[in-house]
């Protein structure tokens, strides 16, 4: 087997169709299985996808595990060489499969790689990213400082916006929303990290393989058009709770100092949970 696509779905059934679809139409010349792990939809996702995709491979989970937990599901029943991590809100609108298994196959030492992606709009997402420092916590993509200053140096620093997204680049990380992991580099370090419910889970596994000695490699060849958040708005409570639980888990993990360094940091993090949940609504009214 070549590739093991694997789609994680929540309440994604508006979405899920053209996802399928669309790798399905680049008709791919490679061995290749979709297996699907839905987390608890209330939808009708699981339903639809049995009737209209009886070849996928569904697993339908009676409560919602999170993304790292489902993406673990999805790797223990995959056969593929590669594993093409997918959000349903993501549909292939350029290049071939064949061409990223290819690149992959011709450079050992590639454990994880990331195609371009592009918003509704057809504009590029900055979707290969510098590993998170202190910084980013403020300069992120979704903070309104970075929304009122989106060109300071912060921002472009983490984000990368400051070199062509047209050309093949050896990164720190890649979005969970399309990464592709070789099984290899898997069976070295590990699963994804359950610690994470959803958010960050992309980049502790690609630090982790960077640590192994793997590379990570941002591949524009392969293009998928992705509607942010479709599945979970990222400026909803939840999400936002979610979110900043991961940062401090992956503080914990990669970035602990001392014990007073780490108090502050939890307090910050803490602060900023309280302040962009009651912010969340207001974020929404303003920004579409």
């Amino acid at each position: 087997m070549d590739l093991s696509i694997i789609i994680i779905s929540y309440n994604s059934k508006q979405f899920i169709q053209k996802c399928i679809n669309s790798l399905l139409a680049s008709e791919p010349h490679l061995a290749l299985e979709t297996i699907i792990i839905d987390n608890a939809s209330q939808d009708g996702s699981p339903d639809f996808v049995k009737i209209n995709f009886p070849r996928v491979r569904l697993i339908a989970n009676i409560i919602n595990l999170g993304y790292a937990k489902a993406c673990n599901q999805g790797i223990k029943e995959a056969k593929g060489k590669y594993l093409f991590i997918l959000n349903p809100d993501t549909e292939l609108s350029g290049g071939s499969l064949e061409a990223m298994v290819e690149f992959m196959d011709e450079y050992p030492r590639c454990g994880v790689l990331g195609p371009k992606l592009l918003n509704e709009g057809g504009k590029t997402e900055f979707s290969c990213r510098a590993f998170p420092s202190y910084s980013a916590a403020f300069f992120n993509r979704y903070s309104l400082l970075t929304r009122m200053f989106p060109r300071n140096k912060y921002a472009d620093r983490y984000l990368k916006t400051n070199w062509s997204h047209d050309t093949i680049k050896e990164v720190d990380w890649v979005s969970g929303a399309a990464m592709v992991i070789k099984k290899e580099c898997l069976e070295q370090i590990g699963n994804f990290d359950e610690g994470f419910f959803m958010y960050c889970e992309d980049i502790d596994i690609c630090r982790r393989a960077k640590n192994n000695g793997w590379q990570v490699f941002y591949y524009p060849y392969l293009e998928f058009t992705h509607i942010i958040g479709g599945s979970i708005r990222y400026t909803s409570p939840i999400a936002i709770i979610w979110h900043n639980h991961s940062m401090w888990h992956y503080y914990k993990k990669h970035l602990r100092v001392n014990i007073l360094w780490d108090s502050l940091i939890f307090a910050i993090i803490l602060m900023r949970t309280i302040f962009l949940s009651c912010l969340g609504p207001i974020i929404n009214f303003l920004v579409p």
